[in-house]
């Protein structure tokens, strides 16, 4: 399962203008796949077992102007759609939308402010601050399983000021900026539907019910592509006919959104396995289940055989772009031997 993930990385290098962000960006997504702890970037350096003053390197990655977050969303919507296969439905392949709140305890954080929980579930506060994100996905798999592969994420509330500096473009309703949470659902919507070029139909929950996601979904279609929405209507909606009427250095902000998106690549890169190579994970899956309920791994399933390669056979697979860039930094690698490999690595990646 290495060799697949290496493989899958490698993909991304054409994003980045310079090698050693590309390097320290799979570092990130491989980190991310293979820890055992939640604690940001230490648990990074603590489960590859890289040298500490790394740290920082991985820290300046997020700020860095060596890569744009949009090509990297443009670049993974593409690997999602070459290594997965789509339900379709009148031929539109389904995307599913919704919001996530994450409760934050930095009181200065960018975008954070204080957030309605709409939750049934009493263990959660039903006010605190936080960030709103909002996540894409496209169903993917067969009639056995099947799995939602997000595509992409962002801060969806508490933005209006912030999205100028990131550089975004607002949404247009009706020729007016509108940004709410439902225009920018329909705008992650309308870009995933852009880089897959394939007509898609998203569904969505009735909290997303609006006049304004179904106008921006037509005008989408104006274009030429195909946006369909999917959604259960509130009691209180009826159907109208309106009337006609005459009259640049990454901000910490971003830095957000780019660890949530590369955290968006490593839950998909192992649904992508365990719906590409199941007999493969099986194969190599050291651990034991009580039930097996489906021929195709879970997602945790494909993390355990990828942690397994690498905290116990990390030797046996030197050719890959994984060991490249991960060995030479790790803490058991000597000064002299640790230079060498570095520019061994950048000789083969360049």
């Amino acid at each position: 399962m290495l060799s697949e993930v290496s493989d899958i990385l490698g993909e991304f290098r054409k994003c980045f203008s310079r090698t050693a962000s590309f390097n320290y960006f799979v570092v990130i997504v491989f980190g991310l796949i293979v820890r055992y702890d939640f604690h940001g970037v230490t648990s990074f350096i603590r489960c590859l077992g890289v040298w500490p003053d790394y740290y920082e390197s991985v820290l300046a990655l997020f700020r860095s102007n060596s890569f744009r977050l949009e090509n990297i969303n443009r670049c993974w919507i593409h690997i999602v759609k070459k290594h997965a296969s789509f339900p379709t439905i009148n031929g539109c392949w389904l995307f599913a939308g919704d919001g996530v709140k994450v409760p934050k305890e930095g009181r200065r954080m960018p975008g954070s402010k204080e957030l309605h929980q709409e939750s049934d579930n009493s263990g959660k506060p039903n006010r605190f601050c936080g960030h709103h994100f909002g996540v894409i996905g496209i169903i993917a798999g067969n009639a056995r399983k099947m799995l939602c592969i997000p595509l992409m994420a962002e801060v969806q509330e508490g933005v209006k000021e912030l999205r100028p500096l990131q550089g975004k473009t607002p949404p247009v309703v009706d020729g007016k900026e509108k940004v709410t949470v439902v225009t920018l659902m329909a705008l992650l919507g309308c870009k995933a539907a852009l880089y897959l070029n394939h007509p898609s139909m998203l569904i969505l929950d009735a909290g997303y019910v609006s006049g304004e996601i179904f106008k921006m979904a037509m005008k989408f279609c104006e274009s030429g592509k195909y946006l369909g929405i999917i959604t259960r209507g509130k009691k209180t909606f009826v159907g109208f006919k309106e009337r006609h009427v005459n009259d640049k250095k990454k901000s910490g902000f971003t830095s957000i959104e780019i660890f949530v998106n590369f955290s968006c690549i490593a839950l998909g890169l192992l649904q992508i396995l365990a719906l590409a190579k199941p007999a493969a994970v099986w194969s190599q899956y050291s651990g034991w289940l009580r039930t097996v309920r489906s021929d195709i791994p879970s997602e945790e399933t494909v993390r355990r055989t990828v942690q397994h390669s690498f905290f116990f056979d990390f030797e046996s697979y030197r050719e890959t772009l994984v060991y490249k860039i991960i060995k030479p930094k790790h803490r058991t690698c000597n000064l002299y031997l640790r230079r060498s490999m570095e520019i061994d690595g950048i000789n083969a990646l360049s």
